[in-house]
């Protein structure tokens, strides 16, 4: 995995699709190849191959929100 992902940037809307769900609560999720191990914060439950609409919240450290369309406000943090 890289440790570093130079392609996001604050505010940028990223589509991931999560690859493997893990017993710790973190989420491994795939951005056009390239494999971020995500700590899920949100109280939403996540299955495998699922996409996700998130927003970068910040780079460093690398941080993002989910999107709640319906609402048009974001969610907590993943």
């Amino acid at each position: 995995m890289k440790t570093f992902v130079p392609y996001f940037k604050k505010g940028q809307k990223v589509i991931g699709t999560v690859e493997e769900v893990q017993r710790t609560g973190h989420l491994i999720v795939a951005f056009n190849g390239d494999l971020i191990r995500v700590m899920n914060s949100s109280e939403k439950k996540f299955q495998t191959g699922e996409k996700l609409e998130l927003y970068v919240w910040s780079v460093s450290p690398l941080e993002f929100r989910l999107s709640q369309p319906e609402l048009k406000r974001f969610e907590r943090t993943i």
